[in-house]
């Protein structure tokens, strides 16, 4: 391996650390005396800062003038890079540190992930000092872990390498304040967002905590950590002679109209009259004036000229196709073609006698919105009344309006539902998460009340109902193992208030063993100039396959641009990565980090694969 490795479990950074086989090797670390006296002054800027990104609670001013303890210097760390206290309560005190009870048992968890990962280490093998004052040097050392440097590295080169990462601007800023407040790790903390990634250099810790949905971009943006990069096109595909769709390189997040200029084959400049940037910031939609159709176009970006053929002009209007009521109080409505946001306004329907107070997209079974079918929720229905909806001002993706000949359809209303929902089965997906099927859709919240859920022998963290709402998805604190295993249910009602029929609450089935097995790479190869296919030896995660940066072919082209799974085998073994342009020349792909379903990491002793490129 080229690439020395680093992975934390909830980020999926880029591969595990070398130092893990130090995990257990427990590094003594040299006590500092520290006196208590009064700090000289607090910086609430920092502080106030990471609160508004939610990387950072309690910051009242008694708060950040309290002195931190290595416990607390621990958890302020592992909560700044994603993890809850959920993810501490899965794990026990598998280290046992004696002192680790009592006050500090609540501490068990987070110490374990911080020795996991290789960010913190006990005072001795049975200790953890939770109470032991933290020095400035210990909690830099957490900060340069977390940004990819080793255990043993970040503490011998402490200096050299937070003033190189930006954290203290001189050797002597080294040295402990008297009192080392959660005020002073704050301005660390922040300081360390426009820090470097040992491992990817080219991306800052907060672009990392944005692109794995730690922080929100928006509130990133809003605090200028973000590089305003300009937009970099991929390809552009014609919607219509008045959308374009752009894919880009590489992700911005920020797309002006004043970045574009539109010509076509005649010299005539065709305006761009609005620019909007998905979620993700990969794709940009340009609205522009009506194009010649079937003509030549030239797009310049910031300079650099893209040519595409226009299409013929979408005129069709969308229209309501059908009307299928659900419930006493929900609604679907199909559309005629794709629709875009306009059609999940609750504004933009109107039925006669009652509300619409919700509109959403319906999801397919990936999750993945349905844009031409629309679930509304509605007042209550009246049974058998004939009711009108209303669709008002709903477009389609080329921005046409819906047609106001076929804008409204007619229902009867639903007779309130009296059956009661049963429990149909309950098996284990895998050795900590259970799949419950009801006879019908569930209410929400109570089908995600963990005090309606009693499972014998094991204790549930998270219920979540799917999108499938008659499906729930059970995780258990502990792994079951292949334990015969009783699930009992209560309270939980359907979508009309129905609740569990009684003789319908139990049910009995062994879990999974315990998946040690870690996936391996078994092959990649190129498919095009810009496609390889990956294929792993099992099924990996949703959650770890699709990072970029889990995947490198090395300095030439780097990291793929795009990871989506094969939709031919949709099991998860076979994902296909879009890369920069490729040579005739053999390429070695490295993977790091991923997981398989029940959370291996991949082997790195099978996590290469060559291949030939394609010119």
């Amino acid at each position: 391996m080229n690439r020395s490795k680093m992975c934390f479990c909830r980020l999926n950074l880029i591969g595990k650390l070398k130092f893990k086989k130090y995990i257990m090797a427990i590094l003594i670390l040299s006590n500092l005396s520290t006196s208590i006296t009064p700090s000289s002054g607090i910086t609430l800027t920092a502080s106030q800062k990471l609160n508004e990104l939610g990387l950072l609670s309690n910051i009242s001013s008694v708060e950040l003038n309290t002195t931190l303890n290595r416990m607390v210097g621990l958890t302020m760390i592992l909560k700044s890079i994603g993890y809850k206290d959920a993810d501490a309560n899965k794990t026990t005190n598998s280290l046992a540190f004696k002192d680790l009870t009592g006050t500090y048992k609540w501490g068990a968890g987070w110490a374990n992930i911080g020795i996991e990962e290789s960010i913190s280490m006990g005072t001795s093998s049975t200790t953890f000092s939770p109470a032991q004052l933290l020095s400035k040097k210990e909690f830099l050392s957490y900060q340069l872990r977390v940004l990819g440097y080793g255990v043993l590295e970040s503490w011998d080169n402490c200096a050299k390498l937070s003033i190189d990462a930006g954290l203290i601007s001189s050797e002597s800023a080294l040295a402990s304040p008297e009192r080392f407040t959660k005020a002073d790790a704050a301005n660390i903390m922040y300081a360390a967002l426009n820090s470097k990634m040992k491992e990817k250099p080219s991306i800052t810790l907060a672009e990392y905590l944005v692109d794995e949905g730690v922080v929100d971009r928006d509130k990133a943006m809003k605090q200028r950590l973000l590089p305003l990069n300009k937009p970099q096109i991929d390809s552009i595909r014609a919607i219509s002679n008045t959308r374009l769709e752009l894919t880009l390189k590489s992700p911005v997040y920020i797309s002006n109209v004043s970045d574009f200029s539109l010509k076509n084959a005649y010299g005539t400049t065709v305006k761009v009259l609005s620019s909007t940037l998905s979620e993700d910031g990969k794709i940009i939609l340009l609205t522009t004036e009506a194009q010649s159709t079937y003509v030549t176009h030239t797009l310049t970006v910031n300079e650099n000229a893209l040519t595409y053929t226009s299409t013929y002009g979408d005129f069709s209007k969308p229209f309501l196709s059908t009307i299928s009521v659900v419930s006493s109080t929900s609604l679907k409505l199909t559309y005629s073609e794709k629709v875009d946001k306009s059609a999940i306004n609750v504004a933009n329907y109107s039925i006669n006698g009652i509300y619409v107070v919700k509109a959403e997209y319906e999801l397919d079974s990936d999750d993945e919105i349905i844009e031409t079918s629309i679930l509304l929720t509605t007042t209550k229905q009246t049974a058998y009344t004939t009711y009108k909806i209303i669709a008002s001002n709903i477009m389609d993706l080329s921005g046409n309006y819906i047609d106001i000949n076929f804008d409204e359809l007619y229902f009867s209303g639903k007779a309130t539902d009296t059956t009661k929902p049963r429990m149909y089965s309950a098996y284990p997906i895998k050795s900590y998460k259970i799949q419950v099927n009801f006879s019908e859709n569930v209410d929400e919240a109570t089908a995600e009340d963990l005090a309606n859920y009693e499972l014998t022998g094991f204790t549930i963290i998270e219920a979540v109902r799917q999108s499938q709402q008659g499906v729930v998805y059970l995780t258990t604190l502990e792994q079951m193992n292949g334990a015969l295993c009783t699930l009992k249910i209560k309270n939980i009602k359907d979508l009309e208030g129905n609740e569990i029929e009684s003789t319908y609450t139990s049910y009995n089935f062994y879990a999974t063993p315990i998946d040690t097995s870690k996936p391996g790479v078994l092959s990649a190869s190129s498919i095009s100039n810009t496609t390889v296919k990956v294929v792993f030896s099992e099924p990996i995660s949703d959650e770890t396959g699709n990072i970029e940066s889990a995947y490198y072919f090395g300095i030439n082209i780097g990291y793929p641009t795009k990871v989506i799974k094969d939709t031919s085998v949709t099991d998860g073994s076979v994902w296909i990565l879009t890369t920069l342009p490729q040579e005739n020349i053999l390429y070695t792909l490295d993977v790091t980090g991923v997981q398989d379903l029940t959370g291996n990491v991949l082997n790195e002793d099978l996590d290469t694969a060559s291949f030939m490129g394609i010119e």
